[in-house]
């Protein structure tokens, strides 16, 4: 199990393709994109803020030899490409970004 933060945008970037991604899930019932289980608004009002985080499947487990390719998506286009600056990282089994899918 895997619990992030995530920015205002990053959540309403998610939100905006969930149906995608749920057909996604029902056309590849073996996907190793992570599922996510919930994504959640928390209210602290001790600060009067709001934090909202993201509650998904952690595919850590699976055995390295089979992962070609690793991605950290977060559905944010704001500093989120890999390869643009290191074109090695592919060989180098670095962990890619959303604008790298």
């Amino acid at each position: 199990m895997l619990i992030k933060t995530l920015k205002e945008e990053e959540k309403n970037s998610i939100l905006g393709k969930i149906y995608n991604y749920c057909q996604h899930f029902s056309k590849n019932e073996d996907s190793l994109i992570g599922k996510i289980y919930g994504i959640f608004t928390i209210t602290r009002e001790d600060i009067n803020e709001r934090e909202h985080i993201i509650l998904m499947r952690n595919i850590a487990p699976i055995d390295k030899i089979y992962v070609q390719m690793c991605f950290d998506l977060k559905g944010s286009s704001i500093d989120r490409e890999v390869l643009a600056k290191n074109p090695d990282a592919l060989a180098q089994k670095k962990t890619l970004k959303d604008l790298d899918f």
